[in-house]
């Protein structure tokens, strides 16, 4: 199977990038190829989208080159901390720029046409509000995510899974936290 993890997280001390590292070696332990993009330090960089009007929208060589990484997948995998109830702006870039209309899916006699068929995606994320903070006012990564992103595309959101309350806990439980990693 081929994986594309996709990690945004600027610090590379931050519990995303050790997630990054175990669900890497996991995968190749299962003779999955992984490719890992970095948003914080790929040379595939993406400036934030902007246009006057959206046939104006040009697909230059990265984006490309990151739609041929997205079609050579069969699964997706984004590792993100949760800031302000959903994924950090370069994550939300990195879909904007990429999963585009004529890639991603398209338009025919007012009905989407999936073009990213027989994908799977998976989230993993890390927060420092306790799990309590989102029981009583829940998140919509489920919602925005699985139904307004992936969804529209055709790929199938599996898991999402949210690592609370990341500042207070210890390494020792941290890497407790890394062994529930399933591949």
């Amino acid at each position: 199977m081929n994986k594309l993890i996709v990690i945004a997280n600027p610090s590379s001390k931050w519990f995303s990038h050790r997630i990054t590292k175990q669900y890497s070696l996991l995968s190749q332990k299962n003779w999955d190829n992984v490719e890992i993009i970095d948003l914080y330090k790929t040379t595939l960089g993406q400036d934030f989208l902007t246009y006057e009007r959206k046939r104006d929208i040009w697909w230059d060589e990265i984006t490309r080159e990151i739609q041929k990484k997205i079609v050579c997948a069969d699964k997706i995998i984004l590792i993100f901390p949760i800031w302000w109830a959903d994924a950090p702006a370069i994550m939300k870039n990195f879909f904007d720029c990429n999963f585009t209309t004529w890639f991603a899916y398209r338009r025919a006699w007012r009905k989407l046409v999936w073009l990213l068929n027989n994908k799977t995606a998976e989230i993993i994320c890390t927060c420092q509000a306790p799990s309590f903070v989102y029981k009583f006012f829940p998140i919509n990564l489920r919602i925005s995510w699985w139904w307004m992103k992936f969804n529209i595309c055709g790929i199938k959101l599996n898991k999402i899974t949210i690592f609370w309350n990341i500042e207070q806990i210890t390494d020792l439980e941290k890497d407790q936290l890394l062994n529930k990693i399933k591949v």
